[in-house]
């Protein structure tokens, strides 16, 4: 077992640097640049072949196949924020409103995509039970259209996130929440004691 005096030696020789002081962030932040830029551009080839192979063979209609359409739509729209953010982010000017809003509208295409998931997985889910039944009790039915309750959800499903996100955005707008972001994930008290 290690002394007391022993740990304190070994603690006090050590190179241990102090983290909590200032310090240069711009490879981090480049690096965070080129991880969402690529992961974005994955999003769109992922979310894009989904919705030009549904739109091609012209399987829109069908009913199993709606709700991926809607999550990819999604999908790829807040891919293409994420690029557009990329890009705003590896300039060095001043649109920090622009940016605050394209946060916001991220924000919204966030919740819409948990949102067209949960539905996804809820009209895969009913599908499934649907045709165990029906062939459990030995017919093979199975409904071509889309049920009232499909509809509202997946109209909730992108309308909730606008209305939840409408409050945050006027407040934002009217509260200039954006004047912070010319020093990226630093706020004014940190600053100031630097």
């Amino acid at each position: 077992m290690l002394s007391p005096e022993r740990l304190r030696e070994d603690f006090s020789n050590s190179s241990v640097e102090n983290t909590t002081a200032a310090q240069d962030w711009t490879q981090a932040y480049e690096a965070v640049r080129w991880i969402q830029l690529t992961m974005a551009l994955l999003s769109v080839l992922g979310s894009g072949s989904i919705i030009v192979s549904v739109v091609l063979q012209r399987l829109s209609r069908r009913t199993e196949l709606q709700p991926l359409l809607l999550l990819s739509v999604s999908d790829l729209l807040l891919a293409l924020c994420w690029i557009i953010g990329a890009s705003l982010y590896s300039r060095n000017h001043s649109a920090h409103t622009l940016c605050y809003h394209l946060h916001t509208v991220e924000q919204v295409l966030y919740m819409a995509s948990f949102f067209y998931t949960l539905n996804y997985v809820f009209n895969l889910y009913r599908g499934i039970r649907e045709q165990h039944y029906s062939c459990r009790d030995g017919y093979v039915q199975f409904s071509n259209r889309v049920s009232t309750a499909g509809k509202i959800t997946a109209a909730l499903s992108g309308l909730s996130p606008v209305l939840l996100m409408t409050p945050v955005f006027i407040q934002g707008s009217l509260s200039q929440c954006e004047t912070n972001f010319s020093e990226p994930y630093r706020s004014d008290a940190i600053i100031k004691n630097v």
